[in-house]
């Protein structure tokens, strides 16, 4: 069983690397960005600002799909399958 933590950094680590991409802020792989550039993201936000899922993750919505090329890239391996 995998703890809640430990899934979460899972999760912000494969946005942080573009493979969970989100349309408020690029990943850190595309280069650096500034804090008004972030801060300006937060505004963008929908849910509560007191969250613990913070940006780039907090940006994620699963319409935008897991970039495979991406995945292929950094872990130079296809991706798991899905769970049955």
């Amino acid at each position: 069983m995998t703890d809640k933590y430990k899934r979460h950094g899972i999760l912000q680590t494969l946005a942080e690397c573009g493979i969970l991409p989100n349309d408020l802020v690029m990943p850190l792989y595309k280069g650096a960005r500034t804090q008004v550039e972030f801060w300006e993201a937060h505004k963008r936000l929908k849910g509560s600002a007191r969250s613990d899922i913070v940006l780039p993750l907090a940006g994620r919505r699963g319409r935008m799909g897991v970039d495979l090329d991406r995945y292929h890239d950094v872990f130079k391996a296809d991706p798991p399958a899905a769970p049955r």
